[in-house]
Formats: C-alpha cells, structure tokens, sequence
C-alpha cells in the first residue's frame, strides 16, 4: 500500500506556476488602497524568477512621459540587481531602497495596462535560439545591460522617452532571459543599443544648446 501510494505521488502532474498577469492582479487587489514598499514587492515575488520581478518593475514606465521620481528609486533597484547578475550572485536590494514607498495606487493604475500587455507577453514568448541563451557570458551580459539601463531610468530627466527606451529595453531582456528566448534577448540587445544612443545625442545637444545659452548672456 505505501509502495503504490509513492508511486502515485511520484506520478501526480505539478501544477503550473500562477501566470504573472494572474498575479499582477492579485498584487493589485492586495495594495488597493495603501501604498507600496520595494521590499513588499520583493516578498510577494519570492520562488519566482528574479526577471518576473525586472519585467514588473519596468512596466510603469512604458510611455512616452518620464516619471522621474518615481524612476529614480526602480531605477536604483534595477541597477542593482542588474550588477549582482552580471558578477552571478544572488539579487540583493540595500535596506535603505527597500524601505522606501511607491506612491499610494501605483500598483493599481499600473495594473490595466499592464495585464493586457503581460498577457500578449505570456503568449508571444517561446524558446527559440536556445544556443544563444547557452553561450558562456550571454547571462553577465543580460544583467549588464539590464544594469546599464536601469542607470539611465534612474536619471531624473523631464525628456520624453527618457524612461520608456530603458524600461523597454529591460522589458526585452527580462523576458528573454526568462522564457529562453534568444529572439528576444536580441531584440533587448538592440533596444540597449538605440537607448545609448539617444541618451549620447541627448547629453551633445544638451551641451551645445547650454553653450549657446552662456553665449547669449
């Protein structure tokens, strides 16, 4: 009897992991009506991926119009885990940026947006160049580039796009490293290369137009 009770235990199916649009909305639910710590978030995506978290963060910040002080404090995070994965260790958030607070709803007006945009997502990513996402130094250098774009959304710029081309390129590579998508990762590749690009011109014609300010006075 406890022989067939092993073996149907060792042959009992195991349930998929909750989809993250699912818990999304469950985050929603929880932090309605107060607002949310870092840490919070943390907690509530352990036995997770750590990329789950990433794509969660870079979310908000998929317009047009920057949030700078919002960005300031997921840009901190993102950096820093970004920095652990590039030297493989394990995630790790500094206590202080723990503790500081999202603004009151932020998880809830996120959330309409981003459900059906994780949703799209969820269906859309496959496996693919899977020889790609096993290269030796292919994941250093994910969380390179994801620690380089979360030092450009932490920069507190009132320029359009200043956010979204570093959160989507996050985005991209999160959910590449995630799902073993080396289309993907590519494509996150690529977007990390035009984010670079436009904060370069944006830093030569700032410093042209601030020139030609001093000349005028």
């Amino acid at each position: 009897m406890l022989r067939r009770k092993n073996m149907s235990q060792t042959f009992l199916p195991m349930l998929p992991p909750t989809a993250l649009s699912v818990q999304l909305r469950g985050l929603a639910a929880r932090f309605r009506d107060q607002p949310v710590r870092v840490g919070e978030l943390m907690a509530m995506m352990q036995g997770r991926s750590r990329y789950l978290f990433l794509i969660l963060l870079s979310l908000p910040f998929l317009t047009p119009v920057p949030l700078p002080l919002v960005s300031t404090v997921v840009g901190t995070v993102i950096m820093f885990t970004g920095l652990r994965m590039t030297f493989g260790r394990r995630p790790w958030i500094p206590q202080i940026v723990q503790q500081r607070m999202l603004p009151t709803k932020f998880i809830p007006h996120v959330i309409s947006a981003a459900a059906r945009l994780v949703g799209w997502l969820e269906f859309l990513l496959k496996p693919r160049l899977k020889l790609l996402c096993r290269f030796p130094g292919v994941r250093q250098f994910t969380g390179f580039l994801i620690a380089l774009a979360g030092l450009l959304l932490l920069l507190p710029l009132p320029v359009p796009f200043s956010n979204f081309l570093p959160a989507i390129t996050i985005l991209l590579l999160a959910a590449g490293s995630l799902a073993r998508d080396g289309l993907c990762l590519l494509a996150g590749a690529f977007a990390a290369g035009v984010t670079v690009t436009f904060f370069i011109l944006l830093t030569l014609v700032g410093g042209e137009l601030t020139q030609w300010l001093r000349s005028l006075l």
